[in-house]
């Protein structure tokens, strides 16, 4: 018996045949039809008190979306855990309060074997160490985007660098999480500080830094000249192959959504994409030097469907990066969890007009990477 394709293997058949469109949609709604997805996202509020410049959510996102109770949030979840047997929740990067420790309280303490964790620009998650730490949240991301003056820069806001660095210090000596990661959102404004940043949080004992190239939304959020080009994209690659050499027990990770800058290291650095492996719904690629990995993964758009259940802050099941329009249009809304149960909504996805956006991110992944 032939054993099943994997969706990315699947994926990479798609992208190299020569297929009718018709033959391609039809393969990628079998994936759909098949794989449900692993995790959920949870925009548990609309407000964010920071006005950063990579974000792809708009300026005042909370007047185009109504908020969900700390109630019908956990009777959302429980469905969720219960018909989709989703075990990894995210809290996604908006400000960490009160009703969102609350939610995330409901999960942890309510759905047996749920992992939990959290995004935070990290400017005030120190009131929270007591909360978080009594929840036994399982990991936090702290946003750091380059050193003080491109992170300053970027977050539109100064002084937030040192502010952050602070915090990051007390939650990792106050065992605030088992893990407490680095996430930094490259762009043309830190382009040069990242590798100095890494260094210089290794050596104040963080661990686990991850980078992941902008995300644009053409047309709308953030601005496109946010992006990297190939070139730089490439030296940063191997700037932080050479800087392995001088950190401690390091995990460097490049997480890579967008095919743009697979299509970089695909059309100028032969040698990493040849060693691409597959692994379930992405690609990846590692390095080791001394006791430090250096990772790409590459996780294809066209296939998010398949791992994360996006839940807006009124309930609504949203593709990625569609917030950046501020009012989603209903054909790029895939259900309400108010008035749908999670498994009709990710059922009915492949059939719906929300599915375009991932045929959409599809031929621009094959329209970039056929090649390889």
């Amino acid at each position: 018996m032939e054993p099943i394709k994997t969706p990315i293997k699947t994926w990479i058949d798609l992208i190299s045949l020569n297929m009718t469109r018709d033959g391609v949609t039809e393969s990628l709604k079998g994936l759909y039809k098949s794989y449900r997805p692993y995790s959920a996202g949870m925009i548990v509020t609309a407000d964010c008190r920071c006005s950063c410049s990579h974000c792809i959510y708009p300026d005042h996102y909370e007047k185009y979306h109504n908020e969900l109770s700390v109630e019908q949030w956990e009777e959302i979840l429980k469905r969720v855990y219960e018909e989709l047997e989703i075990r990894t929740f995210v809290h996604n990067g908006r400000s960490l309060n009160a009703k969102a420790l609350e939610v995330i309280n409901y999960v942890k303490k309510s759905l047996p074997g749920s992992r939990v964790g959290v995004i935070d620009n990290g400017l005030e998650i120190t009131t929270f160490i007591d909360d978080l730490k009594s929840i036994e949240i399982d990991w936090i991301d702290i946003s750091l985007d380059g050193m003080e003056g491109d992170h300053d820069l970027q977050r539109r806001q100064n002084g937030s660098f040192n502010r952050v660095v602070e915090n990051v210090q007390v939650l990792n000596d106050a065992e605030a999480a088992p893990k407490v990661n680095i996430l930094t959102c490259l762009t043309n404004l830190n382009k040069k500080s990242v590798v100095p940043m890494l260094q210089f949080l290794n050596e104040k004992g963080l661990k686990n830094l991850f980078i992941s190239p902008v995300s644009v939304l053409r047309g709308h959020r953030p601005d496109e000249g946010l992006m990297v080009r190939g070139e730089d994209f490439n030296i940063l690659i191997h700037d932080i192959s050479e800087a392995l050499n001088t950190l401690n027990d390091a995990w460097i990770e490049i997480s890579i959504f967008d095919a743009e800058y697979m299509h970089f290291i695909q059309r100028d650095n032969h040698n990493i994409w040849d060693e691409f492996k597959s692994d379930y719904d992405h690609l990846f690629w590692k390095k080791s030097v001394k006791n430090n990995e250096f990772a790409i993964n590459y996780y294809p758009l066209s296939l998010d469907g398949l791992r994360e259940l996006i839940i807006n802050c009124n309930g609504d099941v949203i593709p990625p990066k569609v917030m950046a329009k501020g009012n989603i249009p209903q054909d790029e809304i895939a259900g309400s969890l108010l008035s749908e149960s999670p498994l009709d909504i990710v059922g009915k996805l492949y059939d719906s007009k929300c599915f375009n956006y991932y045929m959409d991110a599809f031929f621009m992944e094959k329209n970039l990477l056929k090649g390889g």
